[in-house]
């Protein structure tokens, strides 16, 4: 969240008729989910991080490998840090422009399904 504070503090929208450079910090107002995602289905965006939050906490305790657990705390803090982000603002603050808008939050939902991903193919 601190992140999130200081590029609402600190960063300024792309001006008006620029197209922002690959992997660049700008203030993005997202009112969809992850990577501004159902943007125009403002309903379903605050239901989402909800039941993924409740999801993910009943995984996080059946789980019995310590990557797919680890995988599960990196995702709620992800979808977490947006969720509170959504309920304070109305939005989600995002600041890193990767050819799309996005948070360290959003990094780290990646990196959770990524450990999560991994473990369960060495599961096979």
């Amino acid at each position: 969240m601190a992140a999130k504070y200081f590029a609402q503090v600190y960063l300024s929208p792309v001006p008006a008729g620029q197209q922002p450079t690959f992997l660049s910090l700008w203030l993005y107002h997202n009112y969809g989910i992850s990577f501004s995602l159902f943007e125009n289905y403002s309903q379903l965006t605050p239901a989402m991080p909800l039941l993924g939050i409740a999801v993910l906490m009943f995984l996080c305790v059946k789980s019995k490998m310590i990557r797919s657990t680890l995988g599960t705390v990196f995702l709620l803090a992800g979808a977490a840090g947006n969720l509170i982000c959504r309920l304070m603002y109305g939005y989600v603050v995002d600041w890193i422009y990767v050819g799309g808008y996005i948070n360290l939050a959003d990094i780290w939902l990646c990196i959770g399904s990524l450990m999560i991903f991994h473990s369960a193919l060495q599961k096979k």
